[in-house]
């Protein structure tokens, strides 16, 4: 955040969170979350930042408005409940939280974001 404030990109820069880690098997001190801020045509960062690109195709999504055990609550539907039963397998790609309400605006206690995970139809090399 700092950094996006230093080159004047936070608050209006999209943030997404992408989740290197399953959360739930992994061991809190080598989960890894990455903060990403999109950054606008043009824009070339000199220093501080890795940049990439996320990759385009199809994800399954669920929207998110609320405290941590609602964002706990979409993801264990998304992936318990709506995966299994939608066609879809998820792909070795990070899943992302792309956040609708910036958290400097709501605080960091309350969400609005879309909990996202990358999928490729059921049999499809």
């Amino acid at each position: 955040m700092k950094w996006g404030k230093r080159n004047e990109l936070v608050p209006q820069a999209e943030l997404i969170g992408m989740s290197q880690d399953a959360p739930n098997n992994t061991p809190q001190q080598k989960y890894r979350y990455n903060f990403c801020l999109v950054l606008r045509p043009g824009f070339k960062p000199v220093v501080d930042i890795s940049v990439k690109t996320v990759p385009g195709g199809r994800y399954g999504a669920l929207r998110c408005t609320g405290d941590i055990h609602k964002l706990d609550r979409a993801w264990n539907y998304l992936l318990r409940a709506w995966l299994p039963g939608s066609g879809h397998e998820p792909i070795l790609e990070p899943a992302m939280e792309v956040y609708r309400g910036h958290p400097e605006q709501l605080g960091w206690s309350l969400y609005d974001i879309d909990c996202m995970v990358p999928v490729k139809p059921l049999g499809v090399r």
